[in-house]
């Protein structure tokens, strides 16, 4: 949107970061001490994903998104109550199946090319 638009990143978002924060205000809903931006944070998101990939729980797939791999975290779905058998592929109808090159479909996004 921002190339799209001619306009740096800040003059882009800078509507919707206003509007975030009126709405905080309008909803009562208390302030957080910290509000990091993503696009603050790439080279310590890439560091974090190389280090992902090299202990095996994150891999690149085909389009070279980057996904990571829930079975490689035993733990996962712990604090929910739930297992990763439980889970039906599909079952929120969001997204088509099809649309992502996952090894696994409940796999999470870290990267997405």
């Amino acid at each position: 949107g921002a190339i799209a638009k001619k306009q740096t990143l800040q003059e882009y978002t800078g509507p919707f970061t206003k509007a975030f924060f009126e709405d905080l205000k309008a909803l009562s809903i208390l302030t957080a001490d910290s509000y990091p931006k993503a696009t603050e944070h790439i080279q310590g998101m890439i560091h974090m994903i190389e280090k992902l990939i090299d202990q095996g729980s994150a891999y690149q797939s085909s389009d070279g998104s980057i996904y990571f791999s829930i079975q490689s975290f035993p733990d996962y779905g712990k604090l929910s109550h739930f297992s990763l058998d439980s889970l039906e592929k599909g079952a929120s109808t969001r997204v088509s199946l099809d649309e992502y090159d996952k090894e696994n479909d409940t796999d999470l996004d870290l990267w997405k090319a």
